[in-house]
């Protein structure tokens, strides 16, 4: 027997999201477990092909003003 940890959320409707997929005609056992807390959100992490590529072209902190900014 082979254990997989999957840590999943419910919809509105209560339910479960992002299953795996599983073996056709296979006997599952489930145990579940509702976590107290929420788990800490995920970071966006850039995807490796992308990083150090930004550039920036022109002034960004003149297309608004610098109290939307919130350093003024």
């Amino acid at each position: 027997m082979q254990a997989q940890r999957i840590v999943t959320q419910t919809d509105s409707t209560g339910h479960l999201t992002g299953l795996p997929l599983l073996p056709p005609g296979k006997s599952v056992e489930v145990i579940m477990l509702l976590l107290d807390t929420p788990l800490p959100a995920k970071k966006n992490k850039v995807p490796a092909h992308l990083r150090g590529k930004l550039r920036e072209i022109g002034d960004v902190m003149s297309s608004a003003p610098a109290q939307d900014w919130n350093i003024a």
